[in-house]
């Protein structure tokens, strides 16, 4: 869906308009007591109860808190183009593409993405802004990750809106430097890197035995496979690769598509979910550590 900047607001409350939740506190179903659990109910929706319970401390965002936050965006990125997706999922799931995709190396592009999940479910309100890249081995989009790259997550505590703030310059920041980040991805696809050492760099040397050798060579594996993928389909000469060599850029794709690509709910996230992100970003690190050296 095409927006312009003038009916983007009017968009969004409309498509949540029925969707304003309220927190009440649950009865004790033996004493009809309220209880120290509370649910959250839509109220335009007959009072349909979400299927989450909270503590008495949890503070639900509300679809003004997801306004400002976009409307900060809208402030420093083009949405003249914008590409929009907007469902209800438990909670607001808002997705931006904007600009044009560029491409890195042909066949290998990326798009400016702003994409935010507010969810009712227990997650917290997050905040992914950045590139992503658009080829992947099993079709998902893997986000840019660099000191520019945004991903923020704010639980619902009292606290919550006090740190909107906070979120929102986080996001300006970001955009700012979306064309530094390109660059910079520009020039790693060019730059040429032994797998082996590298791998060793993030992970270190292999164990002698136990588990633990067996992790190290399962994960090699499934880096490799993805770079193997990966390369033959954007047409790499499979010379270098014989040679133990691939661009900066495929190497440390491939480290962050290992883990996103290992979770157990592809299915149902959003482009990179909030476990992947923890699991792999010491990893995720260390690759952009050891490649730009």
């Amino acid at each position: 869906m095409t927006i312009t900047k003038t009916s983007f607001q009017e968009l969004l409350l409309r498509k949540f308009d029925s969707y304003r939740v309220a927190k009440k506190a649950l009865k004790n179903p033996f004493t009809g007591d309220n209880s120290e659990n509370f649910g959250l109910f839509l109220p335009q929706k007959g009072f349909k109860e979400l299927p989450k319970t909270f503590k008495a401390g949890y503070t639900p965002h509300t679809i003004k808190d997801v306004c400002d936050t976009v409307a900060a965006a809208e402030a420093v990125m083009d949405f003249s183009n914008a590409r929009m997706k907007v469902r209800w999922d438990n909670g607001h799931r808002i997705s931006f593409q904007f600009g044009d995709t560029v491409e890195i190396t042909p066949g290998d592009r990326v798009q400016p993405t702003f994409d935010l999940s507010c969810g009712y479910d227990g997650t917290s309100f997050k905040v992914v802004c950045g590139l992503f890249r658009m080829v992947c081995s099993n079709g998902l989009v893997v986000p840019v990750k660099d000191t520019k790259f945004c991903m923020t997550r704010l639980t619902h505590s009292a606290n919550l809106h006090d740190k909107m703030p906070l979120l929102i310059s986080e996001i300006e920041q970001t955009v700012k430097g979306i064309s530094e980040m390109i660059g910079y991805a520009k020039n790693l696809s060019e730059k040429k890197v032994n797998f082996e050492q590298i791998y060793k760099k993030i992970y270190g040397e292999r164990p002698e035995t136990g588990r633990s050798a067996t992790n190290w060579d399962n994960r090699k594996s499934g880096i490799e496979d993805i770079v193997v993928k990966e390369s033959a389909s954007l047409g790499k000469d499979s010379t270098e690769w014989y040679n133990g060599l691939t661009s900066a850029w495929l190497m440390v794709n491939a480290v962050q598509g290992y883990y996103q690509h290992k979770s157990s709910n592809t299915a149902k996230r959003t482009p990179f979910a909030a476990r992947d992100w923890a699991n792999s970003q010491p990893a995720v690190a260390a690759a952009w550590q050891a490649v730009a050296a």
